[in-house]
C-alpha cells in the first residue's frame, strides 16, 4: 500500500492558514477556475476559502460529509481529544477504522493509521478548534452563487434536505449506508456523481 505523504508544517495549522493555503495554490496553478472538494475538516476550510476570498475563481464547491451550518445541528460525537491525549495510537487507530462501514484490508488501515499519526499532538488540537460559530459555515454556503454538491451520510441528512429546500440548486446525496469515508465503502456510486456534476460545470 503506498501513501503520499506531505511534509509537516511547523505553524499554520489552523482555519485563516490553510485557507489562504487553497488561495496560494489556486494562483500557483494559474488556472482560470477550480472545483473544490473537501471532505470532513475540509469543507470548512473551503466555505472558509469562498467567504474569505470570494467565490470568482470557483466553478463549484463538493462539500462532503461534514455540518455546513445548516438545522439540525449534528449530534456530538465521543470526546476525541480527550481520548486522543490519553492514548494517541489507540485512539487514532480506533478513529480510523471508524471511517469506514466496508472492511478494509489491516494492511490498508495500519498504513492510514501511521500517516495519520504524523500529525503532532499539538497541531491536531489547532487543526480541530474551530473558532466560528455555526451561522459563519451556513452564511458562506448560502453566499456563493456557484454549483454546490453535498454529499453526506445519515447523521447530516437534515441538513441536506434543509439546504436543498432552502438553496434549489444544490444537488444532495445521502449514503445512508456508509461510513465517514463515503468514498471508500461506495466508491462507484460517489464517482458517478462527481462525473456527473463535473460534466454539467465543466462544459
Amino acid at each position: 500500500m503506498l501513501f503520499r505523504s506531505s511534509a509537516i508544517a511547523r505553524s499554520g495549522h489552523n482555519m485563516a492558514r490553510r485557507s489562504k493555503d487553497i488561495a496560494e495554490l489556486i494562483a500557483h496553478l494559474k488556472v482560470p477556475r477550480v472545483v473544490l472538494v473537501g471532505w470532513s475538516l475540509a469543507v470548512l476550510e473551503a466555505l472558509n476559502y469562498v467567504h474569505e476570498q470570494g467565490d470568482a475563481r470557483v466553478a463549484g464547491l463538493v462539500l462532503v460529509d461534514n455540518s455546513v451550518g445548516e438545522d439540525p445541528a449534528p449530534q456530538r460525537g465521543g470526546n476525541f481529544m480527550a481520548r486522543l491525549q490519553a492514548d494517541r495510537e489507540k485512539a487514532m487507530s480506533e478513529f480510523v477504522r471508524e471511517m469506514f462501514r466496508s472492511q478494509p484490508s489491516q494492511e490498508y488501515l495500519e498504513a492510514l493509521t501511521a500517516q495519520a499519526l504524523r500529525t503532532p499532538y499539538k497541531a491536531s488540537v489547532q487543526l480541530l478548534t474551530i473558532k466560528q460559530p455555526r451561522e459563519f459555515w451556513r452564511s458562506a454556503v448560502y453566499a456563493t452563487v456557484k454549483p454546490v454538491l453535498y454529499v453526506v451520510t445519515s447523521r447530516l441528512q437534515g441538513q441536506a434536505e434543509n439546504l436543498q429546500r432552502k438553496r434549489p440548486a444544490t444537488r444532495t446525496a445521502v449514503f445512508a449506508d456508509a461510513g465517514h469515508a463515503l468514498f471508500v465503502d461506495e466508491a462507484a456510486r460517489f464517482n458517478a456523481l462527481m462525473d456527473e456534476f463535473l460534466g454539467d460545470i465543466l462544459r
